[in-house]
């Protein structure tokens, strides 16, 4: 049985991709965690999510096809007091989604509420998403890379959700590498952003800049904090 918190696939489903023909990147990826729980990635070769459910469960890594649908029922729930869960039965493929009561012995089923039709394993090998994370030591908050605004958007939508993702950290690995997205609130979730490729600035450009955007200050201008308003 795979399990998983349901609440994370509004956040892995604007990394999958979408129309594809590497087929096996429009599922998620999940797999057991070393130290208990389970990993899940989704990715479209532009921009990555990694979230460790540390209440999840897998003892084989899959790919799982989500719905729309399943994304939408993902939250819903009118019982107190349940998570809300992902299921996957191994021999039947069947996915369903459904609320757990958290009881001494584990989380015990008493409501399941939506079944995804067909089979929702996908055959295919997912791309080995370590080789992308970088030396996490060596990241500053410094950004020598330029990115592209619509994989900025899927972060968007995230502080926009309802689960508190509105305080975030950038992070530079280099000159054109990964930039690094933390969570404040959310440490078990990091995406990944990779560089646009074929941009690159030398700095230059910035020169114009001066001559664009006067800086200097005149007699009438009003100074607020850093804002200088005339």
């Amino acid at each position: 049985m795979i399990k998983f918190k349901a609440k994370y696939l509004k956040l892995l489903h604007p990394f999958m991709a979408k129309n594809e023909i590497r087929y096996y990147l429009e599922g998620i990826y999940v797999e057991p965690h070393p130290d208990g729980g389970v990993t899940l990635v989704a990715t479209d070769g532009k921009a990555m999510i990694c979230i460790r459910d540390i209440k999840g469960h897998c003892d084989n890594s899959r790919i799982i096809k989500i719905t729309p649908d399943a994304i939408r029922k993902s939250g819903a729930t009118h019982l107190t007091g349940c998570e809300t869960f992902c299921t996957v039965d191994e021999d039947t493929q069947r996915l369903t989604i459904g609320a757990f009561y958290p009881d001494m012995s584990g989380n015990q089923l008493v409501e399941e509420y939506y079944i995804q039709p067909n089979k929702c394993f996908i055959e295919g090998k997912f791309p080995d998403w370590r080789k992308i994370l970088p030396d996490f030591d060596g990241l500053t908050e410094k950004i020598d890379s330029a990115m592209n605004l619509n994989l900025i958007r899927n972060l968007i939508q995230m502080g926009l959700s309802k689960m508190g993702f509105n305080a975030v950290r950038f992070w530079g690995s280099g000159t054109n590498g990964v930039v690094v997205v933390q969570f404040e609130n959310h440490p078990e979730v990091v995406a990944l952003i990779m560089p646009m490729r074929g941009v690159i600035s030398d700095g230059s450009s910035l020169l114009n800049l001066g001559s664009l955007f006067n800086k200097k200050v005149n007699a009438n201008e009003v100074v607020l904090s850093d804002i200088k308003i005339r």
